[in-house]
This record gives structure tokens, sequence and C-alpha cells, in this order.
């Protein structure tokens, strides 16, 4: 029983800090670390395990989670009955224009 009324708790909790979010996502971009800043500290701004957009593509030690990736969305297409990913294409294609104008 106390396990329970912990989880509601939670669960009530967690939807009043959703309820305060706003009702329109963050603008979409895309961030460049200045060179200036990147000298200070290169370590820093070096992805370690996962890159996310186009900055550090094909690097040797980042490819395991690159076939990560593709294998969470492959599960998420089997998972929707989906055969291609040419609506997921469409919508980041929309998300990159809008990134780079922003």
């Amino acid at each position: 029983m106390r396990h329970e009324n912990q989880m509601s708790q939670l669960s009530i909790c967690i939807a009043e800090k959703l309820a305060t979010l706003p009702s329109t996502p963050y603008k979409p971009y895309l961030f460049k670390i200045n060179d200036a800043l990147r000298r200070e500290n290169s370590e820093a701004y070096e992805p370690e395990i996962v890159a996310i957009g186009p900055y550090h593509r094909g690097k040797v030690k980042l490819q395991m989670m690159e076939e990560h990736k593709l294998f969470y969305l492959q599960e998420l297409l089997k998972r929707r009955n989906e055969l291609s990913v040419d609506m997921y294409v469409i919508a980041m294609q929309e998300l990159e224009q809008k990134a780079r104008k922003g």
C-alpha cells in the first residue's frame, strides 16, 4: 500500500510539473560552438558516446551508438507498424530548415 501511495504522489508531482510547461515547444536550433570557446577546452565539446546532429557524424568512436540508433529506429517502426521512414525524414527536414534559420 505504501508503494502505491508513493507512486501516486510521484505521478501527481510529475503531472503538476508537466502542467507548468509552455504549450508551444522550444524553437529548434543547432548549436555551433564558437572557435575561441572550443580552443579553450576542446574536450568539453566532443561527444564521448553519442552524437546528436551533423557535426560529429562519422567519427569512429561513436559508430557503435550509431548502430544502436538504427536499431531503435527499426524497433519504433515495427511497434508503429510502419514500413518507411519517409514521414520522419520529411518532419526532420522541416525542423532542420527552422533550426538553420534560428
